[in-house]
């Protein structure tokens, strides 16, 4: 699963980016949501199949993508007239 590197996470506006390493952000944001995709199947990293572990990551992935959006779009700017 492809994480933003630290160029693209909001720490590199502070100055604080992890150098060369995942953002620290997204890292603890993919943690929860697979943990909570897991609570929400009633499985365990011990009972989870491999196809359902495969489904779980895409999942995250598409929840990790719609963050990402989010965060871009609430930075855009709406022109009054």
């Amino acid at each position: 699963m492809a994480l933003a590197h630290a160029a693209r996470c909001p720490l590199a506006q502070m100055r604080k980016a992890p150098e060369g390493q995942y953002c620290p952000f997204e890292v603890d944001y993919v943690r929860v949501r697979f943990a909570s995709w897991l609570d929400e199947l009633g499985r365990t990293l011990d009972t989870l199949e491999a196809s359902e572990r495969s489904t779980i990551a895409n999942l995250v992935y598409i929840d990790l993508q719609e963050q990402r959006c989010l965060a871009i779009l609430s930075k855009v700017r709406i022109p009054t007239m």
